[in-house]
């Protein structure tokens, strides 16, 4: 019995189910003549408001029974109303610039304002052929030397509005270079064999733009040696203080972050150079971290 109540109901709705349907105004309708807006989409409806020449009107070009949604403005109240697509002449439609709604970025700290944590920097170092003169008066020129290092860092990343960030960190760092040295005014064995090892307690300042789990940035690393040891073709070469260097490093940094509650981990891979050498020590890192946040 029921189905034979359900289906004529359904046959009956079925013509006039998209007038329920919600409409979208994907257009603007620019009125050029005299048009009748009626009720629904049909010539027996009702009128409801006439458009003229210069209005414009929300509308769809979705046609029902041959008539255009539009939106019309009736004594204040804004009502769905059908204009026959055949009176449509001189007038056209307009895509409109939907507003699209703006994902809200999360924060990087999750509305937490610090983070602290450690780390294990791995460096590469790179300092370029210069030319080195002794207290004898002989010139050498220190070829290409490299360096392959790793120690530890402490930091503390401060959020300062929006996606946002300033780390502030401290570290000792190591280098142990290795190479060749040319002496020019030794014949007969003119390249030896070259190591210099160098330790410093370091700190610096990063600025941070994150996005998402990721950020790029850069900042200002400074680096005061602690000792020096030099050794040409096996021998120890006395050094004094003045012979202790100090490093300041620029540093481009681009990281990404796997955070779980308070904790995380981050890895970086950053580059630089050390502006106050010449010719400049080049610079490539990568670095590992842990962290908590509160």
């Amino acid at each position: 019995m029921m189905k034979f109540i359900l289906v004529p109901f359904l046959l009956l709705i079925a013509p006039v189910s998209p007038l329920w349907a919600k409409t979208v105004f994907t257009h603007i309708l620019m009125v050029k003549e005299s048009l009748t807006v009626l009720e629904k989409p049909s010539f027996d409806s009702k009128v409801i408001a006439t458009l003229e020449k210069g209005e414009r009107v929300r509308a769809s070009l979705k046609q029902i029974n041959g008539f255009y949604p539009v939106k019309v403005q009736v004594e204040g109240v804004f009502l769905k109303g059908f204009v026959d697509a055949e009176d449509i002449f001189d007038s056209y439609f307009k895509k409109r610039k939907l507003k699209r709604k703006k994902k809200r970025r999360k924060n990087f700290f999750k509305e937490r304002l610090w983070k602290m944590g450690v780390g294990l920097n791995i460096s590469g170092l790179l300092q370029p052929p210069r030319t080195l003169s002794n207290a004898n008066g002989d010139v050498n020129e220190i070829n290409t030397l490299t360096s392959i290092t790793a120690f530890p860092l402490l930091f503390v990343e401060k959020k300062i509005g929006g996606a946002y960030g300033m780390q502030f960190f401290i570290n000792t760092r190591y280098s142990n270079f290795s190479g060749t040295i040319k002496n020019t005014d030794n014949v007969i064995n003119p390249n030896s064999p070259v190591k210099l090892s160098q330790k410093f307690l370091g700190g610096g300042l990063i600025l941070k733009k994150h996005r998402k789990n990721s950020w790029l940035g850069g900042g200002l690393e400074v680096g005061q040696g602690q000792s020096v040891d030099l050794t040409i073709d096996g021998t120890p070469v006395v050094t004094t203080d003045s012979d202790i260097p100090q490093f300041f490093i620029l540093k481009g940094v681009w990281g990404k972050q796997w955070v779980w509650g308070s904790f995380g981990v981050s890895g970086e891979i950053s580059g630089g150079a050390a502006v106050n050498t010449t010719p400049p020590i080049i610079f490539l890192e990568s670095r590992l971290t842990g962290f908590w946040q509160l």
